[in-house]
C-alpha cells in the first residue's frame, strides 16, 4: 500500500485501518516538511477520488433520474476538481461557525482548523473561483433555500449563472 510505503505503520491502527488523526499530524503544519507530505498524500489519494467521482458521475448520468449531483469537497478547487462540475458553489461560513462544527463533528480545536485551513486556498480565492456564493453567516433553513434556488435555476436553465443572479456574488452580504 503506498500510504505505508510512504508514511509508515505509525499512521495505521491494530485494526490495519488509516488513523486519519495520525495521519493529519504529519500533513498538516506550516513547515516545508508537512507540505512534502501533504504534497505526497496528494499524490496518492487525489487520482483515486478523482477516479471515484468520475465513476459515480457516470453512474448518475447512466441511471438517468438524477437532475443534479452535488459535491462537498473543500478541496474541490485546489485539486483541480472543478472541471468535472458544471458549477462551483462556495458556502461562505464565518469562522466561528466552522470553529464550533469542527469541534462538534470532528472533536477539532480552533488550532486544528486553523491548521488545516492554513493548507487550503484562502476563502476570497475561493470566492473568486466559484460560480455562486451562499451566505452561511445567519439562519442555515436561509443559506439551504439559497442553495436550492440556485440549483433549481441552473437545473432549469442549464447555465451556472441563473437570468435573475450574477454569479458568485448575488447572495453575500459584502458583494464580493
Amino acid at each position: 500500500m503506498a500510504l505505508r510505503q510512504a508514511f509508515g505503520d505509525s499512521i495505521f491502527d491494530p485494526s490495519q485501518e488509516v488513523q486519519r488523526s495520525q495521519l493529519a499530524v504529519l500533513v498538516f503544519g506550516s513547515d516545508e516538511r508537512a507540505r512534502q507530505n501533504r504534497q505526497t498524500l496528494e499524490q496518492i489519494v487525489h487520482p483515486v477520488i478523482r477516479a471515484d467521482i468520475r465513476r459515480q458521475l457516470q453512474e448518475a448520468r447512466d441511471r438517468g433520474q438524477v437532475q443534479a449531483v452535488l459535491l462537498d469537497a473543500p478541496i474541490l478547487l485546489e485539486s483541480g476538481w472543478k472541471e468535472l462540475c458544471d458549477a462551483v458553489v462556495f458556502i461562505d461560513t464565518p469562522l466561528a461557525r466552522r470553529q464550533q462544527w469542527t469541534a462538534a463533528g470532528r472533536g477539532w480545536t480552533p488550532e486544528e482548523l486553523t491548521r488545516r485551513e492554513a493548507s487550503q486556498w484562502s476563502i476570497a480565492r475561493k470566492r473568486s473561483e466559484s460560480d455562486f456564493i451562499v451566505d452561511n453567516s445567519g439562519d442555515v433553513d436561509r443559506a439551504v433555500a439559497q442553495l436550492e434556488k440556485y440549483v433549481r435555476d441552473l437545473v432549469s436553465t442549464g447555465s451556472s449563472a441563473p437570468s435573475d443572479l450574477s454569479p458568485a456574488h448575488s447572495n453575500h452580504p459584502e458583494g464580493t
